[in-house]
């Protein structure tokens, strides 16, 4: 396991983070995984490093179940072969993913999550003000109410 999945400051832990990503980051969705992605822009240091954070839900298993799998979403992260610095990422498990991993095997997750990092985008060198209309990622609900108005 990399120092990246493992170090403490490397992981999203304030709900405000959380909330910053979701707000102004580009998503990208899966079956069984929705990717998050936003570039800091405090972070003018190529060495920063990514942070993560996961979200599973009480839905997906009793606590050593869903334990088990952030154990396994923060191994496929740090096998994922994309550089990332200066990026925030959150991770949410989707109803299915355990079932999808032990059935088709870790290389699989490994290889979803990889995807779905690279799916969101390469970091820019333009403020995320300045790319804030090209990066909108329409999910269904944003669909809906467009048809509405």
């Amino acid at each position: 396991m990399s120092d990246v999945a493992r170090a403490r400051p490397s992981r999203l832990t304030r709900s405000a983070d959380f909330d910053r990503v979701f707000r102004q980051g580009r998503s990208v969705q899966h079956r069984h995984l929705v990717v998050y992605a936003f570039e800091r822009p405090e972070s003018a240091d190529p060495d920063d490093p990514c942070r993560v954070g996961l979200t599973v839900s009480r839905r997906l298993g009793s606590a050593p179940a869903r334990n088990r799998l952030k154990r396994q979403l923060r191994e496929a992260i740090a096998q994922a072969n994309v550089e990332l610095p200066g990026r925030d990422l959150v991770v949410i498990a989707r109803p299915g993913l355990p079932e999808a991993v032990e059935a088709q095997g870790f290389g699989w997750l490994v290889a979803e999550v990889e995807g779905r990092i690279v799916l969101t985008g390469p970091p820019s060198s333009s403020p995320p003000e300045a790319r804030r209309a090209d990066s909108v990622v329409w999910s269904d609900s944003s669909r809906q109410a467009a048809r509405l108005e």
